[in-house]
């Protein structure tokens, strides 16, 4: 690295850089970027927010909370800002191995769903983002642990809500929270995240859209 007091030539290297090929993405513009390609009607105004799942798609016979669940919105303090919760996309292990449907277990496509989620009640037992809207899923009938996505297609409704796992303590092993549902870990951060969509419910209406990413769609690499 060459400094002087007046410049640095690594800093002086980025500015040209981003002069000819512009900033690179922040990860609120990389999330709207990839969602709008895959056909989301991303929301920018004050209040509003946009769900964003993130599958990873490298450990598909992962039990663990390995994707990312993400809130998109604008802020009056900060602007473009991201809430990104550990979750998981996928149905856990037992759900996998113990089919909770004879055709298989739902795995969410990936894709811009419509209409999904409204604010509501998950199994009657405490608030989430519950089905609205019938969506397409893929059938895992290999009774295994590895994911299997790119099955067969089933659409309806299926229950596929967003909501947490544990009610006090963030979960560590996926299990038998999600049968295909999205689900937190964190409770923390799914309260976050509520309050976020009930202050959208309010400006919005009741509606809540949600893409689902694969990594690749964001350039995402694991633990990199």
């Amino acid at each position: 690295m060459v400094c002087s007091q007046a410049y640095c030539l690594d800093d002086f290297i980025e500015a040209f850089f981003w002069i000819l090929f512009g900033a690179p993405m922040t990860f609120y513009e990389q999330l709207r970027a990839a969602a709008v390609a895959l056909g989301a009607a991303w929301n920018s105004a004050e209040g509003a927010i946009n769900i964003v799942g993130v599958r990873n798609t490298v450990d598909l016979h992962s039990n663990k909370f390995n994707d990312l669940i993400c809130v998109a919105y604008t802020s009056d303090s900060y602007g473009p800002s991201v809430l990104i919760c550990e979750g998981t996309t996928d149905p856990g292990v037992y759900w996998r191995t113990n089919l909770a449907n004879v055709n298989g277990t739902a795995v969410l496509i990936r894709g811009h769903h419509k209409r999904l989620w409204k604010h509501g009640m998950h199994q009657g037992k405490y608030e989430a983002l519950v089905q609205l809207s019938p969506v397409t899923v893929w059938r895992d009938a290999g009774r295994d642990e590895m994911l299997d996505i790119g099955e067969a297609q089933q659409t309806g409704m299926f229950g596929i809500n967003l909501h947490r796992a544990g009610e006090f303590v963030t979960s560590k092993l996926v299990d038998k929270w999600s049968a295909g549902c999205q689900v937190v870990a964190s409770p923390k951060q799914f309260n976050q995240l509520l309050m976020l969509a009930k202050y959208h419910g309010k400006l919005f209406g009741n509606v809540f859209d949600y893409t689902l990413l694969h990594d690749v769609d964001v350039g995402l690499k694991w633990g990199v």
